[in-house]
Parts: C-alpha cells; structure tokens; sequence
C-alpha cells in the first residue's frame, strides 16, 4: 500500500469521529498497488448511522477538509455507504479494497 501507517491512521481516527466508532474504512484503487506511481487516494467507508443526504455530504466535506489538513493537498476520493442505496461502486470498493485495522 502506498500510504504511510501515519497517513492510514489518522484516515482511520478521523473517519471514525465522522462515522462512527463501529465504520469500517477501506483504501481501494491505485494506492493499493505498490508497483503503481501517483494516483489519488480512494476511501471506501461503510456506516451504519442514520444520515440524510444533506448530514452525509456535510460529514464527507467535514472529513475532506479535515485530510487535507493532515495530509496535504492531494487528490482524494470519499465513498461513503450508509446502506440507504444501492451503488455498484460500494461493491467494487470492498471488493477491490483493503480495510485499515
């Protein structure tokens, strides 16, 4: 993976204050890969709060703000499923992804 534990961690911490302690939170696309070079980092989150649309895309910007801070500016990508849909990119980010323990 082509991210620093540093790096893995707070994207964990902080996603976790966002969504919730009990979120799961996968990196899924070119970060994986450590043969690959550059790319943005893809963050694949699932929870089980009850959020409106408006409350998740607050939460997602409050989170991106917060990674930015962190870890500078880079190109990232936030997916967050809270199960009131159903997007085929859910299944592929966990499927194709690595959770952060």
């Amino acid at each position: 993976m082509r991210l620093k534990k540093e790096e893995l961690d707070f994207i964990k911490k902080t996603a976790k204050v966002y969504f919730g302690e009990n979120a799961e939170i996968y990196i899924f696309g070119s970060r994986t890969d450590d043969d690959k070079r550059g790319g943005d980092i893809d963050i694949y989150i699932e929870t089980k709060l009850p959020l409106s649309p408006r409350e998740l895309y607050k939460k997602k910007i409050s989170y991106a703000v917060a990674l930015d801070k962190k870890i500078g500016e880079q190109a990232i990508d936030i997916v967050v499923n809270n199960f009131t849909d159903n997007k085929n990119i859910y299944e592929v980010a966990k499927r194709t992804g690595v959770i952060i323990k």
